[in-house]
């Protein structure tokens, strides 16, 4: 209850900002009760209200911020929706078409949707606010797509430019897991090379930031492995 409360304060300040919107104050109130949970992350949710407040807020484009919330509130991470989350991503991006974090959280569902699907979707959110908090995400998600296909194709040399440029551009408020993830994946391709020791760098780089991450310690010891018994030979 006290969640319902908070989310319809923030949304009567929201609607309340521009009077022709007052008629649908009940209309909100039934829609979020129809939803039959409000998210949980109301840090998340109130923050895109409050941009929402500074740009043309009307009642469709506010319900959308809803469904968006409870499929993220359902999923805890974007990438790992299910149908029925895709389906309130889809809604909410139905009801406010220029919703660019809507796209940039389908954009990294990868249950049961294309890489052309994801990329479209990334691609959108970038063109609707490219310099957007939230954007940032989509940038990365791009390039670990691209990044991806080459590695499938085991164009492995054109993966690893794309993992440099990343980062090479992070920057103060890219998150250590997104740095942390490009070490990885940049050592794996040095792997399939065979360039065992700048692995083992990328490695060390990456257990710098997670210490605790027991996976990264093992990758590294087998990449230890390897560059002895090539060394060896």
């Amino acid at each position: 209850m006290r969640r319902y409360i908070m989310l319809t304060l923030v949304s009567v300040f929201v609607l309340g900002m521009f009077p022709g919107n007052w008629h649908h104050i009940e209309e909100l109130q039934w829609e979020i009760l129809c939803l039959d949970q409000v998210p949980m992350k109301l840090n998340r949710m109130t923050e895109d209200l409050v941009e929402l407040a500074a740009d043309h807020p009307t009642f469709e484009r506010l319900c959308a911020r809803f469904y968006v919330g409870r499929a993220l509130d359902s999923c805890d991470f974007a990438f790992a929706a299910q149908p029925k989350d895709i389906d309130d991503f889809s809604k909410g991006i139905e009801l406010d078409p220029k919703y660019a974090r809507a796209y940039v959280y389908r954009g990294q569902v990868n249950n049961g949707r294309s890489e052309r699907e994801r990329a479209a979707d990334l691609v959108r959110a970038i063109e609707l606010d490219p310099k957007g908090k939230a954007t940032h995400a989509a940038y990365l998600e791009l390039a670990y797509l691209e990044s991806g296909v080459y590695a499938k194709s085991t164009q492995y040399e054109k993966a690893i430019k794309i993992y440099d440029k990343m980062i090479l551009n992070s920057s103060p408020s890219s998150s250590e897991e997104d740095l942390m993830n490009c070490y990885l994946c940049r050592a794996c391709m040095y792997e399939k090379l065979g360039r065992y020791q700048m692995a083992i760098d990328d490695y060390s780089k990456a257990i710098s930031i997670d210490p605790k991450n027991y996976g990264q310690h093992k990758s590294r010891g087998l990449a230890y492995g390897h560059l002895e018994i090539t060394n060896k030979s």
